[in-house]
């Protein structure tokens, strides 16, 4: 049963209803079986590395009729790996396919993993991704703007002025930042 069990997680992960449903035919699992499979199996769909797309998934809840609860809890999930670890377009497909509560994605753990994709995404110079999920997650603009002053000085320090200069575009910091006390010594270095 085992097998079966793992082999129901793969086919689900790839989105392979037909061959999930073959498995739960074959090997008569039993119901609480399948549903942890079925839920084993959303994760890794949801995940960067899943190969599901938004349709697949929706199919999966429905052909194994998971509770909210469990939804939510993969979703949320997802969205925190897919954060990250994944693209941007699998952040908007986990957020806006699965049509997450504002709950969940206002939570604490949420807010904190998209903070740090924001940070992650500005510290790589991708910046329409970083405005995107400031975007989609409602980042508070004071935060916003620190990551983003703080980036600006670090690029300055390094002798990386034109992309100060974009951050400073980008996300509109006050132009009296250019004479700030840290940017002229980090202009200095």
């Amino acid at each position: 049963n085992q097998a079966a069990k793992e082999g129901m997680i793969y086919w689900i992960s790839k989105g392979n209803i037909n061959a999930t449903i073959e498995i739960m035919k074959k090997f008569d699992l039993p119901k609480e079986m399948v549903n942890q499979a079925a839920k084993e199996g959303l994760i890794k769909a949801i995940s960067p590395q899943g190969e599901a797309d938004i349709d697949k998934i929706l199919k999966i809840i429905n052909k194994f009729s998971l509770s909210d609860d469990i939804v939510n809890q993969v979703a949320k999930e997802g969205l925190m790996s897919n954060l990250a670890n994944g693209s941007v377009r699998d952040v908007i497909m986990t957020k806006d396919g699965l049509n997450l509560s504002t709950e969940i994605v206002q939570s604490q753990e949420v807010q904190q993993a998209a903070k740090q994709r924001f940070i992650d995404d500005l510290s790589r110079g991708s910046f329409d991704f970083a405005l995107e999920i400031k975007n989609l997650f409602s980042l508070p603009e004071e935060e916003v703007q620190h990551a983003a002053k703080q980036w600006f000085i670090n690029n300055l320090s390094s002798g990386y002025i034109f992309m100060a200069l974009a951050i400073k575009d980008k996300f509109n910091l006050p132009g009296e930042i250019m004479t700030s006390p840290e940017a002229q010594t980090a202009a200095k270095q």
